[in-house]
């Protein structure tokens, strides 16, 4: 979960006055301006290709946005939307509370990938969500309304490279991550942990997609690449384990915060073994092996569901130890299908995917289940729903759950402090 206030966590679980903005950034990260919304949502989806993702609807009523050169505000070629949602904390909090009582809460940066532009008829209205005007827009009179479609920055690495990449062996696979994304995304920042691991020597030729061959760096330590809510490249643990600690609770009785729950299961022959084994000619025969072993579990092993085996090869598994991350990484992520569960809810700007929560609702056959947040759509005006997917999880490394945790909101646990990061510029 995002860094929030106490008063802000407590606020969102009843009646409360939603606030959003989104501020137009240069290429550096400087605000230049605060878009009037009239609607809009950001999207979080961890099984995206491009994890986050947005929409906003921009009334122009003087023609100022519509962007004619590449310097202009809303220009597709230059400009960073970054998007914030929060609440007007009510007076009289026992809590530390911002001056103006406004906390808002980062959604995402992103670039704009398409521009619409539609001219409203006089009088036409909209219902927006800027601060201060809990929801609504501006009246317009023969001006334009301009949809915005957004992805994050990540968009941009799923491209070929122009020419070869060569990574040395023995470089840190995060300094690999790094060395790859940059050849297309020379600005991006990074918030690396070191992680101990090292690639064989690599030559990653032109047809490569560089984002799917940064991922596939990633994935050979058990790890995932995304961009936070601040437009910062982490490298974190694969989602699927959950810590024990959850961080929300949606329940059934009177203090109920969700609605219109959904609930599926899959046994699609999911695998229930994972083994990575190493094709690399300076480790030969090594590999690692993950399985569910938990009893409890539908899949188990040695369970009814029988032992499904997927096997993987990789020539950037260098030791035992990585295969096993690995492949424990990649067992997390299949079974995390197995189960999910779809509902709306009162929006919590802080949720995020990766979070463990609760989930009780008798009528689904759940019962203080412990899920993973993997997708969150939050809506932009303040009356609409927030709508969330959860999945099944695997309780294997609690330490992982934390690093997941950690990545996401810009801050180590405790349990993870004297874990040395990597900060890149």
């Amino acid at each position: 979960m995002y860094m929030a206030s106490r008063a802000l966590l407590d606020a969102v679980k009843s009646s409360h006055q939603a606030i959003a903005c989104a501020d137009v950034l240069d290429p550096f990260m400087h605000s230049r301006h605060t878009l009037e919304i009239v609607d809009g949502s950001f999207t979080v989806d961890y099984n995206a290709t491009v994890r986050r993702q947005a929409t906003l609807s921009v009334y122009d009523e003087s023609g100022t946005l519509i962007p004619k050169v590449a310097s202009d505000l809303l220009s597709p070629f230059t400009t960073r939307i970054q998007g914030f949602r929060g609440i007007q904390l009510p007076p009289g909090s026992p809590y530390p509370t911002p001056p103006d009582g406004a906390e808002l809460l980062p959604q995402g940066v992103f670039k704009i990938a398409k521009l619409a532009l539609a001219e409203q008829s006089s009088g036409s209205t909209g219902s927006g969500g800027g601060i201060g005007n809990s929801g609504q827009g501006a009246s317009g009179s023969g001006g334009r309304l301009l949809a915005l479609t957004l992805l994050d920055v990540s968009s941009q690495a799923q491209q070929n490279l122009a020419d070869p990449v060569g990574i040395d062996g023995g470089t840190p696979v995060e300094q690999a991550i790094i060395i790859l994304l940059r050849t297309v995304l020379p600005t991006m920042q990074f918030r690396f942990p070191t992680t101990g691991f090292t690639c064989p020597p690599l030559l990653i030729t032109e047809v490569k997609n560089v984002w799917t061959e940064a991922q596939n760096l990633a994935i050979s330590i058990g790890m995932d690449i995304m961009l936070d809510r601040n437009g910062v490249c982490i490298l974190a643990p694969r989602m699927g384990a959950a810590s024990t600690a959850f961080v929300w609770e949606f329940t059934e009785d009177e203090n109920a915060t969700s609605w219109s729950m959904n609930r599926a299961l899959s046994s699609d022959m999911l695998p229930n073994v994972v083994v990575v084994v190493s094709t690399n000619s300076a480790t030969p025969g090594v590999k690692g092996v993950a399985a569910d072993m938990d009893p409890a579990s539908p899949t188990y092993r040695y369970g009814p569901y029988g032992q499904n085996v997927e096997t993987i090869k990789s020539d950037r598994i260098t030791s035992s130890d990585q295969a096993q991350r690995a492949a424990q990484g990649l067992l997390a992520r299949k079974l995390g299908t197995a189960e999910q569960v779809t509902f709306d809810a009162i929006p919590n700007p802080a949720l995020d995917v990766g979070d463990t929560v609760v989930l009780t609702r008798r009528s689904m056959g759940l019962y203080g289940q412990r899920m993973i947040v993997s997708k969150i759509t939050m809506p932009f005006l303040a009356f609409n729903p927030m709508n969330v997917t959860c999945q099944r999880s695997l309780f294997t490394r609690e330490e992982d759950a934390l690093a997941l945790a950690g990545a996401l909101t810009s801050f180590a646990p405790a349990a993870l402090s004297n874990v040395p990061v990597v900060v890149s510029t």
